[in-house]
């Protein structure tokens, strides 16, 4: 053997070992890659799987399938609370607003204008308070049977700077029976079969609604008229305060629209207004942020009283404001104990 073909065959032989061990690395990647991908592949399935739970849920939202039901879409969240209790069992119902949604800001997804050309009606509040709907029913088409419940109820005008009519109707109890008399109308009418159903709860929830007023009569008639001094968000319950004597002092958005523009001279004369009155709470609502109720309440030596009232929507289902009359009971005890609290 030659000097030279010894050094080759040394050199051979030194390099076994990194040959074994460059062989174990590639196997060793190749465990590490099969185990990248099996954990890919589980997280795309739970991704997936997670997917369609959301949609699940989504469609429990929408209400569950119900075999030979009346299908129908409602707008507002006291305008679902009404029909719910109106069609009970026979009606198939897809809300278009969740609890807590303002309904101000609400713009229409695509599958819901979809939703309202499958419905055999169309529930709106009416008086403005949904206007958005109203690209939504000429994007479904034509043969959409919308149904505006605020033609079927006594409007009050709005404040003097917006004009137009005030869209809260639903916060009066005279006009949620109008509105549930006129929802058993509509349903008996597109379901003949149901008009016994849907009579009967039509009363069942008349009565609930009476019930109500008396207990929010009973909560605030002991109260001193000069402290039923109120002062809210925005103009959200002119239907009610006068029903049970309350002043309206003033709103932080002196409009019905919740979302409308507050100028600094709007503030200023509220926090003046509050001071002149002795205000003791101001209140504030369940889907609006309460900050530039707590910078006033600073400025004006009231105080943000802690419980909130159900202004643009009602709660989830179960809360104290879940059902409209819930609603109307909860903001008569939560006003009534605000005027007294200090």
């Amino acid at each position: 053997m030659t000097p030279r073909t010894a050094s080759l065959t040394g050199l051979g032989r030194g390099m076994q070992p990194l040959k074994h061990e460059a062989s174990r690395l590639r196997k060793s990647f190749a465990q590490m890659l099969c185990c990248f991908t099996m954990r890919v592949t589980q997280a795309v399935a739970l991704a997936g799987l997670l997917v369609l739970l959301s949609l699940a849920c989504g469609a429990g939202q929408a209400g569950q399938s119900k075999p030979g039901a009346l299908r129908v879409t409602s707008t507002l969240t006291q305008v679902s609370a009404l029909i719910r209790a109106v069609g009970g069992e026979r009606v198939q119902l897809t809300p278009l607003l969740g609890p807590n949604t303002d309904p101000h800001q609400y713009e229409l997804k695509p599958e819901q204008v979809t939703q309202l050309a499958r419905s055999a009606a169309v529930f709106e509040s009416g008086a403005g308070a949904d206007k958005w709907l109203d690209r939504g029913l000429a994007a479904a088409g034509e043969t959409v049977h919308a149904v505006d419940l605020a033609k079927h109820v006594h409007l009050r005008s709005g404040n003097a700077g917006e004009g137009g009519q005030d869209p809260h109707w639903w916060y009066d109890v005279d006009n949620a029976k109008l509105a549930a008399a006129a929802i058993s109308d509509e349903l008996t009418r597109l379901d003949p079969a149901g008009r016994a159903t849907y009579q009967r709860n039509a009363a069942a929830l008349s009565d609930r609604l009476d019930a109500a007023d008396r207990q929010i009569h009973t909560k605030l008639d002991p109260v001193p008229a000069p402290r039923r001094l109120f002062v809210a968000n925005h103009d959200a319950f002119n239907y009610f305060l006068p029903r049970y004597g309350i002043t309206l002092v003033g709103d932080i958005v002196p409009a019905t629209d919740s979302i409308a523009a507050v100028r600094p001279a709007d503030v200023a004369r509220l926090v003046a207004a509050i001071r002149q009155d002795h205000v003791c709470a101001i209140f504030t609502e369940t889907t609006i942020d309460p900050n530039l109720a707590a910078q006033i309440a600073r400025e004006s030596g009231a105080r943000v009283f802690a419980g909130k009232l159900y202004g643009d929507a009602l709660g989830e289902p179960g809360s104290p404001g879940g059902t409209l009359e819930g609603a109307l009971s909860h903001n008569g005890a939560v006003m009534a104990e605000g005027f007294s609290s200090c």
